[in-house]
């Protein structure tokens, strides 16, 4: 047994977080094989980085750091709003790194931090998840954003994360050993002192910021819907009623995949029903293909535009219900909007039959 020598980890030991075994373990009321989840403490996870068990990847288990660990626990919109999780952390595919490099990163960090090697990993081809645990809880938003940051340093750093990890959602793999296995526990820091924990609030300027480019996106998106309401108004005095083209005119690709929970990785997007976190989303000419195996499963077409996405997302890929809404968010100057206009030209065209 290892002998606990940092208080701060003392303090962590009967924390609590949702947990479960294999990438398909799921706990939702709406799921055929749903399996309630399981808790798993700081103290399991201390012991399983020392005493690593060594499974298969279908039945190896996973953690979410947050306090829901009832139906909802994997549930990304419940996360946000009420999941409360006590620990960042970092994917690391990246293969030309040691793990003498990711201490080099978390000793920067002034904080405790856990490293271990993923199952995949090899002797020649290193592959890490590093647990960063917090000295407050945050909500799942705030989570949410202070990972894109963490990872933002990291990149920094000169070793690129994988942003799956973004997503309040993504499971993070627990200790499992594969053909190389090392892990390391940063609990002191470069004076030598024991380390403390990551008191999220150190992070407040670098959140401020990420929250004003957010906002500067929310004015440019409603910039454009405003002009894509224009030219509605100009398409409506044509007699064009169309709520698809008006729709795809106001947001773009990029704005509504982002808002629909996909990450950006490169010049790809990893989806928010992907369990695998590879990035199996392109972009062009104004539309989206996928490779997620996981979308086309769930209902998605293997291509479609922004109308498409906003169908499947927010009216369960039913068209007469998406035309309806997309038609009501545009109005031209006297405030009728496409659905009435719509309605006007086809009862219009009944009457003189």
């Amino acid at each position: 047994m290892h002998n606990y020598s940092n208080n701060n980890l003392i303090r962590l030991l009967d924390h609590c977080f949702c947990s479960g075994f294999g990438q398909f373990h799921t706990n939702a009321p709406e799921a055929k094989n749903r399996t309630p989840y399981t808790a798993v403490t700081w103290a399991d996870i201390y012991q399983m980085m020392i005493y690593p068990p060594s499974t298969a990847k279908h039945t190896s288990q996973w953690v979410i750091f947050s306090d829901q660990y009832e139906e909802d626990g994997r549930n990304a919109k419940h996360l946000r709003e009420s999941g409360r999780f006590s620990a960042l952390w970092l994917d690391v595919d990246e293969t030309s790194h040691t793990i003498k490099d990711i201490k080099k990163f978390v000793l920067q960090l002034n904080c405790l931090g856990f490293i271990y090697t993923t199952a995949s990993a090899t002797y020649d081809a290193q592959k890490f998840r590093v647990i960063i645990p917090l000295a407050e809880p945050v909500y799942g938003w705030k989570f949410e954003r202070l990972q894109t940051i963490l990872n933002n340093q990291l990149e920094q750093f000169g070793i690129s994360p994988d942003r799956a990890n973004q997503r309040a959602n993504q499971v993070c793999y627990l200790p499992n050993k594969g053909f190389s296995y090392e892990y390391a526990i940063v609990e002191t820091c470069l004076t030598g002192e024991p380390c403390g924990l990551l008191n999220p609030t150190s992070y407040n300027d670098e959140l401020e910021r990420l929250l004003e480019e957010e906002r500067i996106a929310d004015s440019q998106m409603k910039a454009r819907r405003e002009t894509a309401r224009l030219k509605t108004i100009e398409r409506m005095a044509t007699g064009k009623f169309s709520p698809i083209d008006a729709f795809n005119e106001a947001y773009s690709v990029d704005m509504v995949l982002q808002s629909y929970g996909y990450i950006k990785q490169g010049k790809r997007w990893i989806s928010p029903l992907s369990q695998s976190g590879v990035p199996g989303v392109t972009v062009k000419d104004s539309k989206w293909y996928t490779n997620h195996q996981s979308d086309i499963d769930a209902g998605l077409n293997k291509m479609g535009d922004a109308f498409d996405l906003f169908k499947f997302y927010q009216h369960d890929n039913k068209q007469d219900s998406a035309l309806k809404r997309a038609g009501e968010m545009f109005t031209d100057d006297r405030g009728q909007t496409l659905t009435e206009a719509n309605r006007s030209k086809f009862m219009e065209a009944f009457r003189h039959g």
